[in-house]
């Protein structure tokens, strides 16, 4: 499946280069810009090949080949497996779905093909009728629910990705703590390193990366809360490991807190790791559209 961009260019951008005209309105890269010259109908001006450092003249037809969606090494192509998908989004680049707990965002260890991104694969095939690789924009835990989000281009997962890098992706979380915090707002700055001697697991050391998780009080109910938070950085485990070290583990969480741990206030128990990836707002990478894009709310996450 190749991806093309095509604009037409206004008075507003007359003068530009091909160059500078692709950073602008579509953020690529020059890594990008330099791959689509070397296709076939890489970049093309009004029909015609084009030099990336051409200038633009309003009402110009701009045309430029990215490749096919999983074209190069290490394109991401997973195995097609049948599953269930609640989809919160679809286009010709993107696609999220709303991940239960207890399925695993892609194959790692011993989960190979029993994973969302795999069930996603299936789903473009389907759609496409060709294997379509899936570029996770983020992971979540297994047990954690919510927005998961993919490209099916290598150009709309780098911008996904600088996004991110420049906080302009932000993801917000929903998490059920045990007890109530003095604090009922803040922010949690505490570095994070993967624990040397139970790789499945971090702790809070000196000696780890920047790691910055801001919180906020929804609601407390017996013997437990309901915050908001977002998170700087995408640490493993990271608003796990912070609440944990303020003496609130998530309920639910045997890895940093106790396995009998109860959300009884909020009509649930240990059954699982309360932590729901509520929300995901970014602009869309060719479009610059904004986008927020919503799960749904297991009653649990709800406030009264």
């Amino acid at each position: 499946m190749r991806k093309t961009l095509e604009a037409y260019i206004g008075k507003e951008d007359e003068g530009m280069t091909v160059r500078g005209y692709l950073r602008k309105r579509f953020g690529l890269t020059d890594r990008e810009i330099g791959r689509a010259k070397f296709r076939e109908d890489g970049i093309l001006l009004n029909g015609r090949t084009a030099y990336a450092n051409a200038p633009l003249l309003a009402g110009n037809l701009l045309q430029v080949n990215l490749g096919q969606a999983g074209g190069g090494r290490g394109g991401g192509r997973l195995a097609p497996v049948e599953g269930a998908l609640a989809i919160l989004y679809e286009d010709e680049d993107l696609l999220a779905i709303d991940k239960p707990a207890g399925l695993v965002s892609h194959p790692s260890g011993v989960h190979v093909e029993d994973t969302a991104a795999n069930r996603m694969a299936w789903h473009l095939l389907q759609e496409t009728g060709e294997e379509v690789p899936i570029r996770l924009a983020g992971r979540l835990d297994k047990e954690t629910s919510g927005v998961l989000l993919a490209a099916k281009s290598r150009a709309a997962a780098a911008s996904l990705a600088r996004q991110r890098r420049e906080g302009r992706l932000r993801k917000t979380y929903l998490a059920l703590v045990q007890g109530h915090m003095e604090e009922k707002e803040g922010e949690i700055c505490r570095p994070i390193l993967q624990d040397p001697d139970f790789p499945l697991r971090v702790q809070i050391s000196e000696r780890g990366k920047y790691a910055k998780t801001w919180y906020r009080v929804l609601e407390e109910r017996e013997g437990s809360s309901l915050l908001e938070c977002r998170i700087e950085t995408g640490r493993m485990h990271q608003i796990r490991a912070h609440l944990s070290c303020l003496g609130h583990p998530l309920v639910g969480d045997a890895l940093y807190g106790s396995a009998c741990s109860s959300g009884r206030g909020f009509g649930c128990g240990q059954d699982r790791l309360c932590l729901h990836a509520w929300k995901l707002a970014f602009r869309h990478p060719f479009t610059g559209e904004p986008l927020e894009l919503c799960a749904h709310l297991e009653s649990r996450f709800r406030s009264s």
